[in-house]
Formats: structure tokens, sequence, C-alpha cells
């Protein structure tokens, strides 16, 4: 199983993974300059479980990338 975290709380996902013991796969995001948002999942993930962990909370339209 691989965990995938948002950007809302990166400290809070590295702390569950470690203490899962599930590997945190890498996702990067740029911005770009009319504020649009790219998310690039480096990690392989087919044939894998993956589980997504993201906060909703203010600011909404940050937080969900």
């Amino acid at each position: 199983m691989i965990l995938l975290a948002g950007s809302s709380h990166p400290v809070f996902a590295q702390a569950l993974a470690s203490s899962t013991q599930i590997s945190l796969g890498n996702c990067e995001v740029s911005v770009f300059p009319n504020g649009e948002k790219r998310v690039w999942i480096t990690t392989p993930l087919t044939n894998q479980d993956v589980a997504i962990l993201q906060s909703l909370s203010d600011p909404v339209d940050s937080n969900i990338m």
C-alpha cells in the first residue's frame, strides 16, 4: 500500500506513514503564473493499493491540491 498526501498536512502524513509502516509516495505540486496548480505523482502506482490523505479545510482550493 502507498499513502499519497496532499499539501495541507505533510508532517501528519509523514507521521502516519511512519507509524503504520506504509510507504509515503512522492507528489510534486507546481503553480503556474496564473495560479493554476499541477500535481505530478512521481511514485509508480501500478498494481498498488493507494490511500489519499487530504484535508478539505480552508483554503480549500489550495489544500485540495
